[in-house]
């Protein structure tokens, strides 16, 4: 029955009463409102602003709350040890190490190793011993047992750090001439300039003589030197030499003189220098 006033029992007593069973408190209470928790086993009073326990609290209880509340891990608080937690070594050993958190510092394995890794595929991979060693492998690449280490290497090059600009400064000083040894046939050398050793090979100056006029010629040859042999010849057929009072006037000049009687006619005769005796060409 749905009673919508209030009710004055005028001090009677309300007899064989259950209070209304609830698994929690009602919703929206008015202050006073009263009824009984199944779940807490007490009689709760809302006193406008929270709920109390009714009838001044039970001794079964803890602040209002029965033993089965406290040990729900739910409402408990603080950190328990993990014997406390009958299966935590099986539960903890049965979880994969990548469902675990990622390390956040260095790991370390007190000396043992870990096996059964894959080869690395990513440049920040841990390298197995079969990787490292087939890195090596193509590194020596079937090198002679001499040559395929580092240190074999290093002293084949002679120590060198800078082996490359000691090998290109050698090349280049074996290509300089100025080091080289021995003789080489001249077909060997391109562009050969010959120079002459005026004490073995002669210089020749020539110049045509005679005007019909004068016996005294002066010839400018510019060797530099009084040791010279003059011959004149003549300028046409038979081409026969002549004898003559030739003289080294100079250092650069020398003299030829003929007879007043033996005047040369212009272009009859050639008169050349030679600088030395040893060979010398006249030409005309």
């Amino acid at each position: 029955m749905l009673i919508l006033t209030n009710i004055d029992l005028n001090g009677g007593q309300l007899l064989n009463v259950v209070l209304q069973v609830l698994a929690a408190s009602p919703p929206a209470p008015a202050q006073g409102m009263i009824y009984y928790d199944s779940t807490l086993l007490q009689a709760r009073i809302y006193n406008g602003t929270s709920w109390d326990t009714a009838g001044g609290g039970d001794a079964s209880l803890l602040n209002g709350q029965p033993g089965t509340y406290y040990l729900d891990f739910a409402h408990s608080a603080g950190q328990r040890d993990h014997t406390a937690i009958a299966d935590f070594d099986t539960q903890v050993r049965a979880s994969r190490l990548d469902q675990l958190a990622a390390p956040i510092a260095a790991v370390a394995l007190n000396g043992q190793r870990l096996t059964g890794v894959a080869d690395p595929t990513a440049a920040q991979d841990a390298a197995t011993q079969a990787y490292v060693l087939s890195q090596v492998a193509g590194l020596v690449n079937s090198a002679p047992g001499v040559l395929d280490t580092l240190a074999e290497l290093a002293t084949a090059l002679g120590n060198d750090p800078s082996f490359a600009t000691t090998i290109a400064a050698s090349i280049a000083a074996a290509k300089d001439r100025a080091n080289h040894s021995g003789t080489q046939d001249v077909g060997t050398i391109t562009g050969l300039t010959a120079a002459i050793d005026t004490q073995i090979l002669g210089r020749v100056a020539v110049a045509d003589i005679g005007d019909g006029v004068a016996t005294l010629f002066t010839l400018t040859h510019n060797f530099g030197t009084r040791d010279v042999v003059i011959q004149v010849r003549q300028n046409a057929s038979p081409y026969a030499y002549v004898g003559v009072d030739a003289r080294a006037a100079s250092a650069n000049t020398a003299t030829v003189q003929f007879a007043a009687t033996s005047v040369p006619t212009a272009g009859a005769l050639s008169g050349p220098d030679h600088e030395g005796g040893l060979a010398w060409i006249s030409a005309a």
